[in-house]
């Protein structure tokens, strides 16, 4: 923490064998995820230590998306963030031992990205810039990230850069993004639960996974029963997937124990997050049935413990990846584990969730 404070720049990074080889390096002010998601609290935390944030993770797809989620907590005006790029298939640790401690600090951690370059990069990998409509895609996406942007000139730099690239008129792509932050202005104007509730109906017309499908299921019911949401708390606890539905899931946890009636509209009456009060009107207006048998909730708990399975999975697997090189006994170790979570998700196919009491 004194080296961060000292330089005013933190390096966040994935793994814990990147922190030590780079401090090895002489490089100090490290800190890691381990693999997890950045957290709100831990984001507030680097702010409060650090005006720089320098985003160094792996090369793969797993690393640029952990790196653009990390982003998106770390903005704010007073915190510059910018992103090392790693050369593909290489984490620091491997460019340290492969190239030495000089290269990594004068080739990779001296010639940071702004984020903003860095999110236009990852975005442009999701499509083929030689095919006409998938590069008029990609430059839609472009200028909604752009136009996010608070500063004008900021806004003017990253436009005047894709019409070089691209070779179109500035002037275009500048009523394109007018028209964007028109349209979000608008939105903005609106009341808080109804411009929630547009994008959430928005969103909803996105195919749904099995696991969505599942976590709205039992939300409905639990919007509907004091008895399931009792039923759901011993079974699946705060291990919704969704964001959304893991914060309502909550909420329903304490209104139940605080209020106890059953009532949509009272639980509605008693959120105080504008998005939430829209995502449950949302749902409540679903069409489930009004009865429920106990083996479809079985099934959509099911559902989900499989998801959390996986997760655990794709977590212990990028661990044994960083640790296979150097501490081989215990990548052995989660090894073992993975093949015991692999046997449960097996097993999780064929059993049934125990009943509640």
């Amino acid at each position: 923490r004194s080296s961060i404070r000292k330089q005013q720049q933190l390096i966040l990074f994935e793994g814990y064998m990147d922190v030590i080889r780079a401090w090895q390096a002489g490089v100090e002010n490290g800190v890691a995820t381990l693999g997890t998601a950045l957290s709100d609290q831990q984001a507030k935390m680097i702010r409060q230590n650090a005006g720089t944030v320098l985003v160094c993770y792996d090369a793969d797809q797993a690393g640029q998306q952990a790196a653009i989620r990390g982003i998106e907590l770390l903005k704010s005006d007073d915190c510059v963030i910018k992103v090392a790029q790693m050369p593909h298939g290489l984490d620091p640790d491997d460019y340290i031992r492969k190239y030495g401690e000089r290269a990594f600090r004068e080739e990779i951690l001296a010639r940071p990205m702004s984020y903003v370059q860095f999110c236009l990069e990852s975005l442009k990998r999701n499509y083929d810039i030689t095919d006409e409509d998938q590069r008029m895609r990609y430059l839609d996406e472009s200028i909604k990230v752009i136009a996010e942007l608070s500063r004008a000139v900021e806004r003017d730099h990253y436009l005047r850069k894709l019409a070089e690239e691209f070779q179109l008129s500035l002037d275009a792509l500048k009523e394109e993004m007018r028209k964007y932050r028109g349209q979000k202005k608008r939105l903005a104007n609106a009341s808080p639960v109804s411009a929630a509730l547009d994008r959430n109906l928005n969103a909803s017309k996105q195919p749904l996974s099995a696991l969505e499908k599942a976590e709205q299921f039992l939300l409905v019911h639990m919007m509907r029963s004091r008895a399931v949401t009792e039923w759901v708390k011993e079974h699946v606890g705060a291990d919704f997937h969704e964001e959304t539905h893991a914060a309502l899931a909550a909420y329903l946890y304490t209104y139940y124990d605080q209020v106890a009636v059953e009532d949509v509209s009272r639980f509605i009456s008693f959120l105080d997050d504008p998005e939430l009060k829209a995502k449950a009107s949302q749902l409540i207006m679903l069409e489930f049935p009004e009865t429920i048998r106990q083996d479809a909730l079985r099934d959509c708990v099911r559902q989900i413990q499989k998801a959390s399975i996986k997760e655990k999975i794709e977590q212990k697997r990028r661990l044994v990846e960083q640790l296979s090189a150097h501490d081989p006994i215990q990548a052995a170790e989660i090894s073992k584990e993975i093949v015991v979570l692999q046997e449960k998700l097996k097993q999780q196919a064929t059993s049934s969730v125990t009943k509640a009491d």
